[in-house]
This record gives structure tokens, sequence and C-alpha cells, in this order.
């Protein structure tokens, strides 16, 4: 792909939403947008809008508010609706909004930042298994047999981190002595709560 040819999908806009196109009415803390606003995000080769409602979430930004708005009448059906990278659209929103409205550009931005959010080094970080975070692993885990908790979903959670990757830190810890190499006690589904 020649270097001046900007891929379809890349976050063309971050803006408040403008009641006199339909768009809904801003949420305002002052002379910023508050971090509950909708807002609205344009992409690079869609015919709609997005305006969104994020907040944040143990993974990263969530959004709990989609509305997809066409100045052409384009259809939405279920290729533009497949089409759409929600996540990036979470992250566009979170970082336009906790950069006080486009205001403020955050440690390490660069200019791929604003167009692929969700790839950004600060926001999607791949954490090194080192010492330190196996130690912290294993202590999480040591912890959750203790208390009868379910010890993947307890470390995910406490880590901040997917299931999948604490399992993965699970096997690290153990294979490298952070942990007896013991299997793990397994408890029905059913959440952290003895009573369920």
């Amino acid at each position: 792909m020649p270097d001046n040819v900007i891929p379809k999908g890349t976050v063309s806009a971050v803006r408040l939403p403008d009641p006199g196109r339909g768009e809904g009415d801003p949420t305002m803390d002052g002379a910023i947008p508050a971090l509950d606003s909708a807002v609205v995000v344009e992409l690079v080769g869609h015919p709609h809008r997005y305006v969104v409602r994020v907040e944040p979430g143990p993974d990263g930004p969530v959004v709990v508010e989609l509305r997809m708005i066409s100045d052409t009448a384009a259809p939405i059906d279920y290729v533009a609706i497949k089409s759409v990278s929600v996540r990036r659209l979470a992250y566009a929103a979170m970082q336009w909004l906790t950069g006080a409205g486009g205001q403020f550009a955050h440690p390490g931005d660069a200019p791929d930042t604003l167009a692929r959010p969700e790839a950004a080094d600060g926001i999607r970080r791949q954490r090194k298994a080192d010492d330190a975070l196996l130690t912290e692993v294993s202590e999480h885990a040591a912890y959750a047999v203790a208390h009868g908790f379910r010890v993947k979903e307890h470390v995910a959670e406490r880590m901040h981190a997917s299931t999948a990757t604490a399992a993965r830190w699970l096997a690290k810890a153990k294979a490298e002595g952070f942990m007896p190499d013991v299997p793990l006690p397994k408890r029905k589904k059913g959440g952290d709560n003895p009573g369920t």
C-alpha cells in the first residue's frame, strides 16, 4: 500500500455531537467534555458517523451506547455493522475524552495514536513475564486457593488481564518455580462467592 493512502477504518475525526445533525447533545463539565458525554467518531471510508458513549472497563474502555448515522442514507445492514471496529471506537472516544476533548496529548502520543488508538503502546501493552510479575501472579494464585476462589479468573481480575493471559502466566510461574507444580483446585462456575 502506498505511504500516502490512509487505510479504511482509520479514525479521521473525534468530536462532540452536533444537535443540528441529529447526533444528540454533548455533556459538558465546564469548558471541557464530561467523561460520560457522547462523542462522534468518524472513520476513513465509512459512510456513517458513530455516536458513542464509553466507560472504563477492566480490559480497557467499552462502548455502552452506539448509534450509526448517515448523511447519504447509506443502509445500516449486516455488512455495515460488521465493518466497524467497536474496540477502535471505544479507544478513540475514551482517549479523546481523557485528553479534555482533544486539547491535551497523552505521554507517548504519535500520529498513529489518534488514527489507531487501540494499538497505541500505552494502551495495548505487552507485560513482560519477569520475576516481579510472576511473583505477583503466584501471590494472587495462593490467595485465590486459600480463599476458595477460581484461580485463573481471580489472577486475571487482580492483574487486569484476560483469563488466557492469566493462564499463560500461571503456567510460566509453575515452570519457573514461583509456584508449586501441582494442579490448581477446580471450582464450579458461579463466581468467587462460596454461597453460589
